[in-house]
């Protein structure tokens, strides 16, 4: 076989079909030059930056709109009056305590190991993972809906306002 094909075949297997190791240490490979179409689509820093982007813009709506529905709570129950302001501000303030673990670990590991599998072309993999994610993010839900159900109990073992911990009681019940 000549030098020229063995660096060619990537693929080829090292013992031969009787069994024995072939000798390819003595084979030199060029280094592999790259092809103009391959030139044309080299990443450049403006490309990375770009596709940083568009991987980025749906998680920074995503976290936005939660932004803007909690500030759209407070403004419109600002208006009302301030006890109810207050009592809105301090359910969120435990119902985001709450939910953290799932923004902060459910999530994201969902995120890295979905990937990861995606990646090694497995798509049966990262369908377990989601799964897995599933039914424990529903499992923490249930303790999620315990939580603030009881929430008004917790704001005033943390010394309340009685007013202000029933009315967010109220407010994280009907969340």
């Amino acid at each position: 076989m000549a030098a020229t094909s063995r660096c060619q075949a990537e693929t080829e297997p090292l013992l031969s079909t009787e069994g024995s190791l072939q000798a390819s240490a003595s084979v030199t490979c060029p280094a592999k030059q790259p092809r103009p179409e391959e030139l044309r689509h080299a990443p450049t820093p403006r490309r990375e930056l770009s596709l940083q982007l568009m991987l980025a813009a749906p998680v920074a709506f995503t976290v936005l709109c939660r932004v803007g529905m909690m500030l759209t709570d407070l403004a419109v129950l600002g208006h009302l009056s301030g006890s109810a302001l207050a009592a809105a501000s301090a359910a969120l303030i435990w119902m985001n305590v709450v939910l953290s673990p799932i923004f902060r670990g459910f999530a994201p590991a969902l995120n890295v190991l979905s990937a990861q599998a995606l990646g090694a072309d497995n798509p049966a993999l990262a369908g377990q993972w989601a799964l897995i994610a599933v039914l424990a993010c529903s499992g923490y839900g249930v303790c999620v809906g315990a939580a603030w159900w009881w929430g008004e109990a917790v704001l005033l073992g943390i010394g309340a306002d009685p007013a202000i911990a029933a009315e967010a009681g109220v407010f994280m019940r009907y969340s």
